[in-house]
């Protein structure tokens, strides 16, 4: 299990648990002979369901993909993080989320640059 995270169904509303397993994952980390700069990059694609809390409620499975990576040296840093899920609702609803994140910073530590963002979208 990659995460558990509770999350609310944007179709019906309901609290539940969004459970993300995954089935693969690659994690790579380079660094440089000077030793002050790098980069490292992951993904990872799997399954997930939703887990309603009430019983007999509306319930989902799924596949996810994510991918990460960063960089700095000594003049900036930069990370990013891209995440889809794609879910089938047990009523026939289709849940898709997608969420980014991004952050650059100066050499002296200073955000220049930051967004995030999370979008569930429900189709019937």
């Amino acid at each position: 299990v990659l995460f558990e995270i509770p999350v609310h169904n944007p179709c019906t509303g309901a609290p539940g648990t969004l459970t993300a397993t995954a089935a693969n994952e690659v994690f790579h980390v380079t660094f440089f002979e000077n030793g002050d700069e790098g980069w490292l990059t992951g993904t990872a694609e799997g399954t997930v369901t939703f887990a309603p809390e009430e019983a007999g409620g509306v319930s989902a499975t799924g596949h996810f993909a994510e991918w990460f990576g960063g960089s700095f040296n000594n003049k900036n840093s930069v990370e990013s993080f891209t995440s889809n899920f794609n879910l089938q609702n047990s009523d026939g609803s289709h849940v898709v989320v997608h969420g980014m994140f991004h952050l650059s910073t100066n050499a002296a530590g200073e955000v220049t640059r930051q967004f995030e963002g999370l979008t569930p979208r429900c189709t019937p």
